[in-house]
């Protein structure tokens, strides 16, 4: 794992987004394609902004889009990670929509995990040769240690079998819905997994997990181990 620590949100998103052009880039030259995992919440919504005015390079008409995780939610909701991945970067990019999969947050959440599951196993057999699942995972930590929709005690955590999870509605979380989220098998069937948040206590979560102290490692973030790398981009 490394951390790159910045001084400011710009600094940090264009770094993140500089990064994750030259994942797709690779993923592009080697396989022709490249398929991403966008997590919810606040944490990815600059690098959104980047990605989708150009600052950075990105054959978005050969990218394969999935969700890390979504709310319980109809897609046109406010509470909708999908709404806002549409709205911020989607619906600014030449990606084909055929090539977009999203979580059914309108779908009671079993149900809805089950179909995404079956998705993502769908692809998976698609894919050629030994490639990942996703070339690049894009995540965020929350305060209470929480990564993608896996919460610190929650039953995703011990999920070793399934690609994709129902959740419970969190208890630390707004808004307080059930959840969909990729699970262990998924996040960790990555080329590439990147890491965004801010602030010195979340600075100091990283480093715990990083370096494996004061029980980072067993937090949600620290069990995530991509076949390559995990880089963490924290602003400060």
């Amino acid at each position: 794992m490394m951390i790159n620590v910045f001084d400011n949100q710009n600094g940090m998103r264009a770094a993140a987004a500089a990064c994750f052009a030259s994942e797709a880039k690779r993923a592009v030259e080697e396989r022709g394609a490249f398929s991403v995992a966008f997590s919810g919440g606040s944490s990815p919504l600059g690098l959104f902004d980047l990605l989708a005015d150009g600052s950075v390079d990105v054959d978005w008409s050969a990218a394969f889009v999935f969700q890390v995780d979504e709310r319980a939610a109809p897609p046109d909701s406010e509470w909708s990670n999908f709404k806002t991945l549409d709205e911020r970067l989607l619906s600014k990019t030449p990606v084909r929509r055929e090539n977009v999969f999203r979580i059914k947050g309108e779908t009671p959440p079993e149900k809805a995990a089950d179909e995404y599951e079956r998705v993502l196993r769908g692809f998976r057999a698609e894919r050629p040769g030994d490639a990942p699942l996703f070339d690049i995972v894009v995540l965020g930590m929350g305060r209470d240690g929480h990564t993608a929709s896996i919460f610190p005690g929650s039953p995703a955590e011990r999920e070793s079998e399934r690609l994709v999870v129902a959740v419970p509605a969190p208890a630390t979380a707004e808004p307080r819905v059930p959840r969909v989220t990729l699970a262990f098998p998924a996040l960790n069937d990555s080329g590439k997994a990147v890491f965004l948040t801010s602030g010195r206590d979340r600075l100091e979560m990283a480093r715990a997990i990083v370096e494996g102290r004061s029980g980072g490692g067993k937090l949600p973030p620290g069990r995530i181990k991509s076949r390559n790398d995990v880089e963490w981009f924290v602003a400060v």
